[in-house]
């Protein structure tokens, strides 16, 4: 990554605008991983987003939950004066 990055500096033209010659590019050499490794990585994404996506309905209905909490709070459905009483 470091090799690249100084590579790509090294190469840079312009001032204002920086750009890069589309020959020097092409001799940059880019690491592709192989296929078994790339269907690995995408198998671990995905079960990663499944989680993220489990989680957030689980916090939307606690949020949820909390929302309707309150609101029986708030409006006196449910009293705490036993709890300030201890």
């Amino acid at each position: 990554m470091a090799k690249s990055k100084t590579y790509i500096e090294l190469n840079t033209i312009g001032l204002a605008v920086k750009g890069i010659n589309l020959g020097e590019l092409r001799k940059l050499l880019i690491a592709v991983p192989s296929k078994n490794e790339s269907n690995r990585i995408v198998l671990k994404i995905d079960a990663q987003q499944e989680l993220i996506k489990n989680e957030r309905k689980g916090l939307a209905k606690f949020k949820n939950l909390k929302t309707a909490l309150m609101q029986d709070l708030l409006t006196g459905k449910v009293r705490v004066n036993a709890l300030i009483n201890r």
